[in-house]
């Protein structure tokens, strides 16, 4: 069988076929499309027609593929993690802008979905704190972005955090990672510092996708009847540490409203 056959058979959208013949062949993308007259090996379609098969059931690709791409590059994901979203690129994006000029930002990144950053001290940060960190490609990503301050990551997972530290070693970065409760470490921290997260902030209950509902850790996603239980005890730790220059999260939009009047911003 070539290769412009069996993907034309997949049943998968276009996009999604190349993606996964691409890894079973250890191939870039763009490489299928220039040789789709190539013929496969009785191994390869075996192997792909598993992988396709996984796929329409829902199974997500990030996960068949152990690997996600985000700020353009590309980090080691399991189910331990919530898999990277353009999203929080747009997170990331408005964070790296906000410690470089500490101000009020809040900018829609999705449908319902806000970037809020915002300023609650002044002076020089030494650490800034990724909490809940997951894979690590925020701490990653603000490293290999240029930001000069230690970086610590933390993540109540021990399996999330061992891939953080794949990820960490991979781009070989000094990331220091911590295992526990983060707004436990916000509130301990002694030196100034920022502090940003991605945290669960969907009620429990709403109804997702069935390719996150049932691939993705609910811990990661999920947290309380409002979404809000980890989102305002960090916000809070934050608020109560004077060491604490500034935080920038990703939350429903709605809950916004809320983390900025617990913040002081009216």
């Amino acid at each position: 069988m070539l290769i412009r056959e069996i993907l034309k058979t997949s049943g998968l959208p276009s996009l999604e076929a190349e993606v996964l013949l691409a890894h079973v062949l250890g191939r870039p993308r763009s490489w299928l499309i220039t040789h789709d007259d190539q013929p496969l090996s009785g191994s390869d379609i075996k192997k792909y027609e598993e992988f396709a098969a996984r796929r329409r059931k829902g199974e997500p690709i990030a996960y068949m593929t152990g690997e996600k791409e985000f700020f353009g590059r590309k980090f080691i994901v399991t189910r331990d993690v919530l898999i990277p979203r353009p999203a929080t690129e747009e997170l990331v994006t408005c964070a790296l802008d906000f410690f470089q000029k500490p101000r009020l930002i809040e900018k829609d990144i999705d449908t319902g979905i806000t970037a809020l950053c915002v300023p609650l001290a002044s002076g020089t940060p030494e650490i800034l704190i990724d909490v809940g960190t997951g894979s690590g490609c925020i701490a990653a990503t603000l490293a290999l972005e240029g930001r000069k301050e230690k970086i610590l990551a933390v993540d109540i997972s021990e399996d999330a955090l061992n891939v953080a530290k794949e990820n960490f070693s991979e781009y070989s970065l000094d990331v220091a990672t911590a295992l526990g409760d983060g707004p436990a470490f916000v509130r301990a921290m002694h030196q100034p510092f920022y502090v940003m997260s991605n945290p669960p902030y969907i009620p429990e209950g709403t109804k997702l996708e069935k390719d996150v509902l049932e691939h993705e850790p609910h811990e990661a996603l999920f947290s309380g009847k409002d979404g809000m239980d980890v989102l305002m005890d960090l916000a809070r730790s934050a608020a109560e540490n004077p060491q604490c220059l500034g935080i920038a999260l990703e939350l429903r939009t709605e809950q916004a409203v809320i983390v900025k009047r617990l913040l002081g911003v009216m």
